[in-house]
C-alpha cells in the first residue's frame, strides 16, 4: 500500500481549505498530528472529525483521517473519506491510491483498478512504484495475469530492489506455468467480492441458506468485508438465528458505523425482547441519518414495548466481598472493611447506599468502606430508576479465633471468582525472512504449568497462530461472560516489530510477511489494545516477550502502587478487585530483547517464572508490584503500566494454591 505520510510538507505546496480555517480547525488538526506521533489513532480520528466539524471543507483532515481509517482496519469510513477529498480536489497526491486500497481490502477490485490508474496519471504521485505493484495485485485478484505481471515490471523497474514487487512477479509466474502444465485446478476461484454478490442474490430470492454459505466464503477470503457481516446478519434473522445475527451485526459495526447497521442489530434485539439496547441502537442509527425509515419505525417499536412493561422490582443485590462466612455474617479481624458487589435491574440501577452513604457506582458494580465495631449491622439498599428499591443486611463480626491460613487461603480464592489464562507462543514463520526463534513455545507451556498447576488458573495455550486466529482468539475471549471477580491473563511470545514511519509497534504472528506492509500483514499494538480493552473481563493483565512490546503504550508509562498496610489479605484483594485492570508488562520497550539460548528460556521468562515460584510467600498472594522487582537487572528493563481503560489503585492478584 502507499503507506501514509503527514502533510506537513503537502500543507505547503497544495492550497487547501484546511490550511485556511479558523485556529479552532488549526488547532484540532495538530492535536490529531501529535496523537499519530504518539501512536494513538483512535485519538487522531477524534481530533480530525473534530476538525472536519468546525470546517467541513477540511480535505487535508479528511485525507489523513482515511489513512488513520486504514491503519484501523476500517475501510468503509476510509473509503468516504477520501471520496469526500476526490469530489473537491482530484489532484490531491495519494487520495486515489488511498481510495484503491480501502477498495482493494473490501474485495471491490474493478473500482480499485481504476483509483490505482488515476493515482499512476498523478505526476505528483508520491510512490510510483508501489502504486504499480499494488495495482499488478488488483489485476491479479480479477485474474487479469497478463496485466498483473506488467505492473509487477514497472514497480520492479521503478525500484530495482523492491522485494515485495519482486516476490509477487515470481509467485504469479510460478502460478501461471503450473496452471499451463495441469498442476492446479484450472476453475479459479471467485472473489469475495463475486461470492458477497451471489449471496446477495440468493437472499433476494428468499434463500437464506444459501446466502448464508456465499457470505460464508467472502468472508473466509476477506475477513473485513463489512457487507458480508450485515447481510450474513440479516439472512440469519429472517430464519430466526438471532444469537448468531447479533454476533455478525456487533462485528460489522466494529469495521465501521453505519445506519444500516444500527438499524439491522436494533432488530436483532427486539426479537431478543432487548427493548432498551434496541432503542440505543435505533436512535444511533437516526443520528447518523434522522429520515432512516427502518429505524424511526424501530425507534417507535421499542419505545412501545417499553412503555408497556411495569417494572415493580427492586434490583438484585450480590455481595462479592468480603466472603459472608455464616448466612450473611462475615468474620473479619480488620477494623474497616471494603464492601463490595453488584445491583442489577431491568431499569438500571440509580443509586447503592451503605449505611446511609451513598456507594461509588460504576455500571452496576458498588463498593464502599465500612468501619467495623464488636458487631457491626450493614445495610445495604439498591434503587433502581423507576424507584424501586431492595435490601439486603449482613453483619460483620470479629472471629471466635484467628482463622488458619488454609481457610484464609480459601476465602481469598473465593473472593478473586474463576482466573483465566490466555497463552500464545510463536517460534516458526512462514516466510523465512523471520527467524525461528528457541524459546516462545516452551516459556508458555513453562508459564501455562506454573499457572495451572499452582495458581488455579483455567489456562489455554495455541501456537504459532496466525494473525487471524490470533484476532479470532482474543475475540472468542471478548464474548465470554464473566463475573465481577474474575481474572484474565493474556501473555504474548515471539517476534515483535517497530515501524519508524507509522510510529507503530506490531506483534509478528506465524504467517507476517517480512517486507509488506505491516498494518496487513501483522497484528498491530493499537488493534491490540482495542481487542483487550473491549474483553468484558473486569481485570485482565497482559504481559508480552516480544520485541518493541513497550510500545503498546504509546507513554510508554511506568507507573505502580504499594500495599496497604495494617489490612489482611482478604481486605487487601477486596480493595484490589474493586478497581477495573488493563495492566501490561513486557520484555522492553523500543528495543530488541533477547530470545535466549535453546532450551532455558528467554531472559524474560526466566525471571517471570522465577517471580510466580516464590508462590506470593507466607501469604500466598503475588500482586503486579511483587512481581517488578524481579525485572530490574534485565537488559533491556521491562516496561510496565495501564492500558486505556485502566482505574487508578488497580491490580492483578495470583493465589498460589
Amino acid at each position: 500500500m502507499l503507506l501514509r505520510t503527514k502533510l506537513l510538507a503537502l500543507l505547503f505546496l497544495l492550497p487547501s481549505f484546511g490550511v485556511l480555517a479558523q485556529n479552532t480547525a488549526t488547532g484540532f488538526f495538530n492535536k490529531a498530528l501529535d496523537a499519530e506521533d504518539d501512536g494513538d489513532l483512535n485519538g487522531a480520528i477524534t481530533f480530525y472529525t473534530s476538525a472536519i466539524g468546525k470546517n467541513p471543507a477540511y480535505e487535508d483532515a479528511y485525507f489523513n483521517r482515511g489513512w488513520c481509517y486504514i491503519s484501523t482496519t476500517r475501510f468503509n469510513e476510509a473509503a468516504r473519506d477520501f471520496t469526500k477529498v476526490i469530489e473537491t480536489a482530484k489532484s490531491f497526491p495519494g487520495v486515489f491510491s488511498g481510495r484503491a486500497y480501502a477498495r482493494f481490502q473490501l474485495g471491490y477490485y474493478t473500482d480499485a483498478v481504476a483509483d490505482y490508474l488515476q493515482e499512476i496519471k498523478n505526476p505528483r504521485n508520491p510512490e510510483p512504484g508501489k502504486c504499480h505493484n499494488d495495482l499488478g495485485a488488483a489485476y491479479e485478484k480479477l485474474r487479469q495475469y497478463d496485466k498483473a505481471l506488467e505492473h509487477y515490471a514497472k514497480a520492479i523497474e521503478i525500484l530495482p530492489n523492491y522485494s515485495t514487487a519482486i516476490n509477487n512477479r515470481n509467485q504469479l509466474m510460478q502460478l501461471m506455468v503450473a496452471q499451463r502444465q495441469g498442476k492446479v485446478n484450472k476453475k479459479p476461484m471467485l472473489s469475495a467480492k463475486e461470492y458477497y454478490d451471489k449471496g446477495y442474490e440468493a437472499g433476494e430470492r428468499s434463500e437464506y441458506e444459501t446466502a448464508i454459505q456465499y457470505f460464508d466464503r467472502a468472508i473466509e477470503i476477506d475477513h473485513n468485508m463489512k457487507l458480508a457481516y450485515d447481510n450474513r446478519g440479516w439472512a440469519k434473522l429472517m430464519l430466526g438465528r438471532h444469537r448468531e445475527a447479533l454476533a455478525d451485526l456487533d462485528r460489522s459495526l466494529e469495521l465501521g458505523i453505519s445506519k444500516w447497521s444500527y438499524s439491522q442489530r436494533g432488530q436483532v434485539k427486539m426479537r431478543l425482547n432487548d427493548a432498551q439496547s434496541a432503542l440505543r441502537d435505533f436512535e444511533q442509527a437516526l443520528r447518523l441519518d434522522p429520515e432512516h425509515p427502518p429505524a424511526k419505525l424501530g425507534l417507535e417499536s421499542a419505545k412501545a414495548a417499553l412503555n408497556t412493561r411495569i417494572d415493580t422490582k427492586g434490583p438484585q443485590i450480590e455481595i462479592t466481598a468480603p466472603v459472608l462466612t455464616r448466612g450473611m455474617e462475615i468474620m473479619t479481624l480488620d477494623q474497616e472493611v471494603t464492601i463490595t458487589g453488584k445491583a442489577t435491574d431491568e431499569s438500571g440501577v440509580r443509586s447503592v447506599m451503605i449505611n446511609g452513604i451513598a456507594a461509588r457506582l460504576n455500571s452496576g458494580e458498588f463498593d464502599s468502606k465500612v468501619k467495623v465495631g464488636n458487631r457491626t449491622t450493614v445495610v445495604v439498599v439498591a434503587t433502581d430508576f423507576k424507584g424501586n428499591s431492595t435490601e439486603k443486611q449482613l453483619t460483620i463480626s470479629p472471629p471466635a479465633s484467628k482463622p488458619s491460613t488454609e481457610s484464609a487461603i480459601g476465602q481469598n480464592a473465593s473472593i478473586m471468582g474463576k482466573n483465566y489464562a490466555l497463552l500464545i507462543g510463536t517460534d516458526e514463520y512462514m516466510d523465512r525472512g523471520w527467524s525461528r526463534l528457541n524459546n516462545p513455545i516452551a516459556d508458555v507451556k513453562a508459564v501455562k504449568g506454573e499457572l495451572g498447576d499452582y495458581y488455579n488458573f483455567q489456562t489455554e495455550m495455541i501456537t504459532n497462530p496466525t494473525k487471524a486466529q490470533i484476532i479470532a482468539k482474543l475475540r472468542e475471549y471478548a464474548q465470554k461472560t464473566y463475573q465481577t471477580n474474575d481474572q484474565l491473563f493474556i501473555f504474548v511470545a515471539g517476534h515483535g516489530y517497530f515501524d519508524e514511519e507509522y510510529k507503530e509497534g506490531f506483534i509478528v504472528p506465524t504467517d507476517g510477511v517480512r517486507d509488506a506492509d505491516p498494518f496487513s500483514a501483522y497484528l498491530p499494538h493499537v488493534q491490540m489494545r482495542s481487542l483487550v480493552n473491549n474483553i468484558n473481563c473486569k481485570h485482565t493483565f497482559l504481559v508480552m516477550d516480544v520485541c518493541f512490546g513497550g510500545t503498546i503504550d504509546p507513554l510508554i508509562a511506568k507507573r505502580g502502587a504499594a500495599k496497604a498496610d495494617n489490612v489482611s489479605t482478604a481486605e487487601l484483594i477486596a480493595r484490589k478487585m474493586r478497581f477495573k485492570t488493563r495492566r501490561y508488562l513486557t520484555s522492553g520497550g523500543k528495543e530488541y530483547v533477547s530470545d535466549g539460548q535453546a532450551g532455558k528460556h528467554s531472559p524474560f521468562v526466566r525471571n517471570f517464572l522465577e517471580a510466580l515460584r516464590t508462590y506470593g510467600g507466607s501469604d500466598k498472594v503475588l500482586t503486579i508490584d511483587d512481581i517488578i522487582p524481579y525485572f530490574e537487572r534485565i537488559t533491556p528493563r521491562p516496561r510496565y503500566g495501564e492500558l486505556d481503560d485502566n482505574e487508578a489503585g488497580s491490580d492483578f492478584i495470583f493465589i498460589a494454591k
